[in-house]
């Protein structure tokens, strides 16, 4: 097989690097958008023109005269096929699947397909996973430089959070004066954030993002430094500031799996194991201190009151008075230990209602499922959006069936087969992935935010990872 990692002249030069800015554009929109925050730009062109952009630099590569890439199979000669691998081909399938559960699925129940395309409408972004695998195995496009971007652009996103966190905990109703002014500016279309009942919040579907930018200062060999001390700090208010319990379990969960890691490497009697669990215990500590001690200052004490209220059901407060849930003189914007109580408590009675209904109506398609954009008759979470529903797995299974739910889980298996087959040696590195992969997984499970444009590239990236980490010829050392 030619070398293809040879240094692009010219045009294609030019090219390349027009392409990755545009790369570079997606990715931080894909952090900074948002479903109450986002530019008057369709996600559609935006995808659109780059998957003509990355399908130009492999045309480069189909008609130029060195180094071809011939697109007919041939066991002579270098083609495109040498390049394309089973994971891909499992990426096609899940994409199929999910287009028949989108367009034919929803019509044959009597469910609108319109519904479907606003639910699932944004796995149309997995049409760029394909050149970009292709062109990250052609060591065209580099991994790492689109870590860095969304590494960059979470620790940005982490600090908008802080800054409108605080405002609101300056002052009662500051979150609403900022939006009102975001709502003024002619390029933007602003919607609305979850408020808080009893808390100070702001949470809108770019959250679930800021547990894996947490996360990725574990990725780091070098020692805490103050830079990073800062910047944790300024994630840890960002994600105590959603108060979205999921978000705070799902980091738990990540945390616990790179410390049990951390653990295991106790019995390993190379040097840099020791550097490593060293690294890992002193970084887990030093986010635990910064929570308790954020929690009994700037926070009140409400984080501690969260956790204790996350299974509380019942207590004498009527789950069915849906008028209850947001009453006029709630106190949003201020800390009250009580209210966030009654606050919990009609949420999860609310969840535990939502998830009966949901199996019972999947009980009722139990193969195939609705289709997407379905939903339960005469129950509703949303007004403007029927199908829309927080306990995303029991929503997915009522939508696709089990043959749906094997169809994503089966995508999640195979990215993680991929990452353990490849030829990094270091298994930190299929940790993290896992730790990451399950954060998200958590995160998204009592909240609809999986078909956001931030969920959809946050899978894709995932993915990408594998593929970067299958076609190395490094150690582990090469991802940093």
């Amino acid at each position: 097989m030619n070398d293809l990692n040879h240094k692009p002249r010219g045009i294609k030069s030019i090219y390349i690097k027009v392409v990755n800015y545009l790369l570079a554009f997606f990715v931080s929109y894909g952090v900074f958008q948002s479903n109450s925050i986002s530019l008057k730009l369709k996600n559609y062109y935006i995808i659109g023109l780059l998957f003509l952009g990355l399908c130009g630099i492999l045309a480069f590569h189909v008609f130029s005269k060195d180094n071809r890439l011939y697109l007919l199979p041939s066991k002579k000669r270098n083609t495109i096929w040498n390049y394309i691998k089973p994971i891909d081909y499992l990426v096609l399938l899940f994409l199929i699947i999910n287009s028949i559960w989108i367009l034919f699925i929803p019509a044959l129940n009597g469910f609108s397909i319109g519904d479907a395309v606003s639910e699932a409408g944004m796995l149309i972004t997995f049409v760029l996973y394909f050149p970009l695998a292709i062109l990250i195995r052609l060591k065209e496009i580099d991994f790492k430089f689109i870590l860095k971007v969304f590494k960059t652009s979470t620790f940005i996103l982490a600090f908008f959070y802080c800054v409108i966190w605080l405002s609101g905990a300056i002052k009662p109703g500051n979150i609403d004066t900022v939006f009102s002014f975001f709502k003024k500016i002619p390029f933007l279309i602003v919607g609305e954030y979850i408020k808080g009942w009893g808390i100070i919040r702001f949470t809108i579907s770019n959250t679930v993002l800021l547990g894996s930018g947490l996360l990725l200062f574990f990725l780091e060999k070098k020692p805490l430094s103050i830079c990073s001390a800062l910047q944790i700090v300024i994630y840890v208010v960002a994600i105590l500031g959603t108060f979205l319990k999921s978000l705070w379990f799902g980091i738990l969960t990540g945390i616990a799996i790179i410390i049990i890691y951390s653990i295991c490497l106790i019995f390993s009697k190379k040097e840099i194991a020791k550097k490593q669990i060293k690294n890992i215990l002193i970084k887990s500590a030093y986010i635990t201190l910064i929570v308790l001690i954020l929690d009994v200052t700037l926070f009140q004490g409400a984080v501690t009151n969260r956790f204790l209220n996350s299974f509380l059901n019942t207590g004498g407060i009527n789950q069915n008075c849906e008028e209850i849930y947001f009453p006029e003189n709630c106190p949003e914007n201020s800390f009250d230990a009580e209210e966030d109580r009654k606050g919990a408590i009609i949420s999860n009675n609310i969840k535990i209602e939502q998830t009966k209904k949901l199996v019972k109506r999947w009980l009722e398609s139990p193969l195939a499922g609705f289709g997407y954009g379905s939903y339960i008759p005469n129950y509703f979470r949303s007004e403007t959006q029927l199908f829309v529903y927080e306990m995303t797995f029991f929503s997915l299974l009522m939508k696709l069936g089990i043959i749906g739910i094997l169809a994503w889980l089966s995508l999640f298996v195979g990215a993680l087969v991929l990452v353990v087959k490849s030829d990094i040696s270091n298994l930190f590195y299929i940790i993290m992935w896992t730790a990451i992969s399950i954060t998200f997984v958590i995160t998204i499970q009592t909240n609809p935010l999986l078909f956001t444009a931030n969920s959809i590239n946050l899978i894709i990236f995932l993915i990408l990872f594998g593929v970067y980490s299958s076609s190395i010829e490094q150690t582990s050392e090469d991802i940093k």
